[in-house]
């Protein structure tokens, strides 16, 4: 799957910028996302919930852009969770950007649309 994620970048000395942006991105399957966290010494069990996903050139979200949309031809297709492994804090080419699949919220949402 390939699509586009927004959010807020990151600009010189680690400072958030105001603007919102989007980077092309494309996941990676789960068993290669597990390869490439055990290749840096951390090992991560990728659930049938979430993926990972990965750009070039390299984007690594934050943890100030938990929620952040990762839409495919205008549809939503996830939902970024966490950068992985959490440590050590800082930018590091090897981190993995994790996304939980958005038809995992489709009855939560369906349900808030629909009754109220």
């Amino acid at each position: 799957m390939q699509g586009d994620v927004a959010a807020f970048g990151r600009e010189i000395q680690d400072h958030i910028s105001n603007w919102m942006e989007t980077v092309p991105i494309k996941s990676i399957t789960n068993r290669l996302c597990e390869r490439k966290a055990e290749s840096t010494g951390f090992a991560i069990d990728m659930t049938q919930n979430v993926f990972c996903a990965v750009s070039e050139p390299l984007a690594l979200m934050s943890k100030g852009n938990v929620g952040a949309p990762l839409v495919q031809n205008g549809r939503l297709m996830g939902i970024f969770k966490e950068l992985y492994p959490k440590q050590p804090e800082g930018y590091l080419p090897h981190k993995l950007n994790i996304f939980i699949f958005a038809s995992y919220y489709k009855d939560f949402i369906l349900d808030l649309r629909d009754n109220f």
